[in-house]
């Protein structure tokens, strides 16, 4: 691995090569995690909805969770905290009836270990998840404000918040004759990521990331904010850079005690089939502590979605746009 520091305050940037394992089980993916220090991957389309592998060596252990209305069966569902990184439970959404369910990832099945009920989401646009101390972060728009914010909440409780916070980011609405929201556009929207009683927030078109710390009271502290500032100038350009041929964006996440790690390639869009080409794979590489970027981990090029162990010394990676034939394995050194 190359390895090129660029004065005090500059990451240090590392050109890394990785070795490819062989996936055999023929799955297509829809997201993946780390748990309990084994691979989690949910797919779509399949009799199965978790394939479970070890680590570091990603070898097949079991398939778990079937697809169905029957009893014990998923119809579908999604895994909350797969951003977060290993925090030895993986917590899960599901509609009917809405809750979140934390289960146990074990050598041979889950174990369901926690229930918490919530209130539907009605509209489907909330983007609603565990923060810490047992409150819920929940980002809506507001009611004929083209205005995305984030509210804590006591979960069941998600019209009484407890903070709020008003996100720089673009919303455009659309709603019926009766005020019935219809359609909404969004711009820069954020990813939340928690790690102890932490939460970053992750934007999408442009290099940013606020760190607060959530008080057991529910009182969102921002403690450090790093990257391109979101001003007015940005939000009016947002638009514009979304149509570019040649963007930024973001495309996965994991962390650790120590890190976030966010994979932000750089794509050229064919103006004509709309196909996407990779030009640069590129993590970077964030310290919970102060909320300094560290490092920058220039990757091969079809490693986009990533997962890091929880020691920090394995990052696993692999490209969405592509058959989930293989995963690629870097050995990190920061």
């Amino acid at each position: 691995a190359g390895q090129t520091r660029n004065g005090d305050d500059q990451p240090t940037v590392q050109t890394l090569t990785a070795d490819s394992i062989a996936i055999l089980q023929v799955i297509n993916p829809y997201q993946w995690a780390v748990s309990a220090g084994k691979a989690v991957v949910q797919t779509q389309g399949m009799d199965s909805l978790f394939y479970v592998y070890s680590l570091p060596d990603f070898r097949f252990l079991y398939a778990w969770g079937r697809k169905g209305n029957g009893p014990g069966e998923f119809f579908w569902t999604q895994m909350l905290n797969a951003f977060d990184g290993d925090t030895d439970s993986l917590v899960m959404k599901f509609s009917v009836p809405a809750t979140f369910r934390t289960y146990r990832v074990g050598q041979e099945a889950f174990t369901a270990t926690d229930t918490l009920a919530v209130r539907p989401d009605g509209r489907g646009v909330s983007i609603r998840r565990p923060f810490p101390h047992g409150f819920v972060g929940d980002i809506q728009v507001k009611d004929r404000e083209e205005k995305e914010v984030l509210y804590v909440c006591r979960p069941g409780t998600e019209a009484q918040a407890v903070d709020s916070l008003e996100l720089p980011t673009k919303v455009k609405a659309k709603y019926s004759d009766r005020g019935t929201l219809i359609q909404l556009f969004r711009w820069n929207y954020p990813q939340m990521i928690v790690r102890g009683d932490r939460v970053a927030m992750v934007y999408q078109m442009v290099p940013h990331v606020d760190f607060y710390r959530l008080t057991p009271e529910g009182k969102l502290i921002l403690e450090a904010s790093t990257g391109v500032p979101l001003d007015q100038d940005l939000a009016g350009r947002l638009e514009t850079m979304a149509e570019a041929p040649r963007r930024e964006f973001v495309a996965g996440f994991s962390a650790t005690d120590r890190y976030l790690y966010v994979s932000r390639p750089t794509v050229e869009v064919d103006p004509e089939t709309g196909q996407a080409s990779i030009l640069e794979a590129k993590v970077q590489v964030y310290r919970w502590e102060d909320g300094k970027l560290q490092s920058e981990l220039l990757l091969g090029l079809s490693s986009i979605d990533i997962l890091v162990t929880r020691d920090d010394r394995y990052l696993f990676a692999r490209n969405p746009l592509e058959d989930f034939d293989w995963v690629y394995v870097y050995r990190l050194d920061l």
